[in-house]
């Protein structure tokens, strides 16, 4: 494995273990050994799965998987990249049945080298359907552009921030003097 290559897988695991301390709503586990490549992440992120019977129900949680080939820092392949795993009835414009049965998610365009941390917020913002795929066209999954135009005054689903909200000051041996009014 090149070097560049080598660090940048080291610098995403410590990135990642941050942030996942610094959220209520993240869990990044590794697979493997240093230099890691792939990575399981469970969200505690509110979306909507589509049921059996054909109701949209709010859920919360989905797991996806990360994959860093050897040359993600020169080519990315998204699908590849970036592995849908729960729930498996998402429903989302951004995720749908693709090959095989399975279910995939489409990030959109993914530069080479973008970070683990830029990943999982994507996934997050995606199944919490702050960003959704205006271009129905282009959409993996038609009923739920339908479903978003209908229901746009639901949407978004999960506004909440991945990372905890943290002071940036410690302001705890401040002291404040009380000025008397005039």
């Amino acid at each position: 494995m090149e070097m560049p290559v080598q660090r940048f897988l080291d610098r995403q695991l410590q990135e990642a273990t941050r942030f996942a301390s610094g959220s209520d709503l993240v869990e990044i586990e590794p697979i493997g050994l240093p230099p890691v490549q792939r990575y399981l992440v469970r969200l505690r992120t509110r979306g909507l799965v589509k049921t059996a019977g054909g109701a949209v129900e709010q859920v919360e949680g989905c797991t996806f998987a990360v994959w860093f080939p050897n040359d993600y820092t020169r080519r990315v392949s998204p699908y590849e990249t970036v592995q849908w795993l729960a729930p498996r009835h998402a429903f989302h414009p951004n995720i749908g049945p693709g090959p095989g049965g399975e279910t995939y998610i489409c990030v959109g365009r993914i530069a080479p080298g973008t970070t683990l941390v830029d990943l999982v917020e994507q996934v997050h913002e995606i199944f919490g359907w702050v960003n959704r795929l205006p271009e129905e066209r282009e959409a993996m999954n038609h009923d739920a552009c339908q479903w978003a135009r209908s229901h746009a005054d639901e949407l978004p689903i999960d506004t909440r921030p991945l990372r905890r909200n943290v002071a940036l000051f410690d302001l705890s041996d401040l002291e404040v003097e009380e000025v008397a009014s005039p």
